[in-house]
């Protein structure tokens, strides 16, 4: 039998605590008060040569509540400060570390999956992808609903986090390999459950 568990569906925008942790070594700063953002977007721009607004920040480090997602190019500019190339290259950075850091509650590791767990996501506009975990961070595509991606297509996935765009480093298609993949970047992912 076949049991279901919402593992998050909230829409609040946030960084994951292993990010929210790289921020505060490389600013020095607490990040947990409005002035703190206003410093942080100052040393963003210094660093990066792009300007990151104050809101935005307070928003992706929970201090101004909102039920925005936030953009791949903000994901982008923060893994840039935090001197990765992109969002993807930063989240490969975090899996492959051997870091303490803290799993955000709706975060999903593959690395922390069993072999066969079955793992959904939905996203905007009436998107829906089932995907089977075969083990060291690959993904079979068990059922794709309105989506570019197909059934039996293979997805490297790190990490998964919910109202952020499903990042895949790979997808593979009969044999061939088809490049990274975004999913979701408009909404970022909506739900997240893991059925088996």
């Amino acid at each position: 039998m076949v049991t279901f568990a919402l593992l998050y569906c909230k829409k609040t925008m946030k960084l994951p605590q292993s990010i929210l942790e790289m921020l505060r070594e490389k600013s020095k700063l607490e990040l947990n008060q409005p002035s703190d953002c206003e410093a942080l977007s100052i040393d963003i721009e210094e660093v990066t040569g792009v300007h990151l607004g104050v809101n935005t920040l307070k928003r992706l480090l929970n201090i101004l509540p909102d039920g925005t997602t936030t953009r791949i190019s903000t994901l982008n500019l923060v893994a840039k400060y935090l001197g990765a190339y992109d969002w993807a290259s930063l989240m490969e950075t975090v899996s492959d570390s051997n870091s303490q850091f803290q799993i955000l509650e709706g975060e999903v590791c593959a690395h922390d999956l069993d072999k066969g767990a079955m793992v959904e996501v939905t996203y905007l506009p009436d998107r829906r992808l089932v995907m089977e975990h075969t083990g060291d961070g690959i993904f079979r595509v068990i059922t794709s609903v309105n989506g570019s991606l197909q059934e039996d297509d293979l997805l490297f996935i790190d990490y998964i986090f919910p109202n952020f765009p499903l990042l895949v480093k790979n997808v593979f298609r009969g044999g061939e390999s088809l490049g990274r993949y975004s999913a979701g970047i408009k909404g970022g992912i909506q739900s997240i459950k893991l059925l088996k």
